[in-house]
């Protein structure tokens, strides 16, 4: 169904929605196209507003592609990739793995890595610095260098591309 100056309308059921692609590169590895999907929208007009920031975004430089990575995921890549190449001692190695493993994973290891914003990690600071039934609130110490691990993280992951910021960055402790 069209409206009086032409335009599609949107449908009218409930399962009707608009959506976009655009190619936004191609993968490294494999040579193949990539492309960002979004759907859901209830109009053309919105789908378009969403692909024209999609495109501004990429022409600026600041789309980051994170091929579907949650978290968890990326920060156990992160760790393994810092301490075989030889950037951290043991001891700092085996520090950052328990920050990810008792902090980090619980609170945001299932987030998408591009859907972390400050508020995520602003939340999560709360509650560890609260603490638990079955973990006791670590010191402040503790709290600042669980922050100071998710936000050398994110900061790898910046330069990688996979986020358009560091969600870690500017969080008040």
């Amino acid at each position: 169904m069209r409206n009086a100056a032409g335009r599609r309308l949107a449908c009218r059921k409930d399962h009707g929605s608009w959506y976009y692609v655009v190619d936004v590169g191609q993968n490294p590895t494999t040579g193949k196209r990539l492309q960002h999907k979004q759907g859901g929208f209830r109009t053309q007009d919105d789908a378009e507003d969403a692909m024209a920031a999609t495109i501004r975004s990429l022409t600026e430089g600041t789309y980051a592609y994170d091929n579907g990575i949650i978290v968890g995921d990326f920060l156990t890549t992160w760790i393994e990739d810092q301490f075989s190449s030889g950037r951290l001692r043991v001891t700092t190695a085996r520090s950052y793995r328990q920050h990810i493993r008792d902090y980090l994973m619980p609170h945001l290891g299932h987030l998408r890595l591009r859907d972390l914003r400050a508020a995520h990690v602003s939340s999560m600071l709360r509650k560890i610095s609260k603490g638990s039934a079955e973990r006791p609130a670590p010191s402040a110490a503790t709290v600042r260098r669980v922050h100071d691990t998710l936000r050398s993280a994110l900061a790898s992951a910046l330069r990688q591309q996979l986020v358009s910021h560091n969600a870690a960055r500017n969080v008040k402790l």
